[in-house]
């Protein structure tokens, strides 16, 4: 309880001239662990574009930046690894976007016989315990980071109303359906292509998400 005390984004002054923030309420502190990969991947491939090299990806753990694609090919292949599954089961083809996952497949914690997600819920102040993975795809590294980890507190009813607020992305929400069955559930903005396992072709810069909506 004394650390949702701490948490409120109104309580974040931001100071553009001199490139500097400030926490308003002793003993805040900022973790920039849900958004800092997505950025500082999206700041590589911006690199890389800006020096000549427009086909181009940027890795950092479970968030990528793709560029223009490989020669000959359509897309950057991705695999994405649902919750619960043995197996990614999906591939996502990425050209010119960001992709960020998000879950409690590897970082988690067992606390007397209950699973705690390295992602805190800030309404509860602990680990989440419900199962679920995100994968969001977005127009630039820092938004999918986000979004990702935004998507899995929400849970796999909320995600979706979530992401799609925002212009140009798309997301993939998987739910474990028990801790003893692996039964997985998805929900997706193209829930066709995904549940047939079909590649899907992601070119935000030619508006792809858009038209296929």
């Amino acid at each position: 309880s004394d650390a949702r005390r701490l948490i409120d984004w109104r309580l974040v002054e931001l100071d553009p001239a001199h490139r500097a923030v400030r926490l308003l309420k002793p003993g805040m502190l900022l973790d920039l662990g849900g958004i800092g990969k997505g950025y500082a991947a999206q700041r590589a491939a911006d690199v890389m574009r800006a020096r000549g090299i427009p086909r181009c990806f940027a890795a950092l753990a479970g968030d990528l930046v793709a560029g223009d694609p490989p020669p000959g090919r359509s897309g950057w292949t991705v695999a994405i690894e649902l919750a619960g599954a043995a197996d990614p089961g999906l591939n996502l083809l990425l050209a010119n976007a960001a992709v960020s996952s998000s879950g409690d497949t590897e970082q988690f914690i067992e606390v007397s016989g209950v699973r705690y997600s390295h992602i805190v819920d800030p309404s509860t102040g602990i680990g989440l315990t419900h199962r679920v993975a995100a994968t969001v795809i977005a127009p630039r590294g820092e938004l999918a980071d986000a979004l990702a980890s935004a998507a899995c507190v929400l849970g796999f009813d909320h995600a979706t109303s979530l992401v799609d607020s925002f212009p140009g992305t798309g997301v993939i929400v998987s739910r474990q359906a028990t801790e003893t069955d692996g039964a997985v559930s998805i929900s997706a903005r193209d829930e066709s292509d995904v549940l047939s396992r079909s590649p899907i072709v992601v070119d935000l810069l030619k508006h792809a998400i858009e038209e296929k909506d």
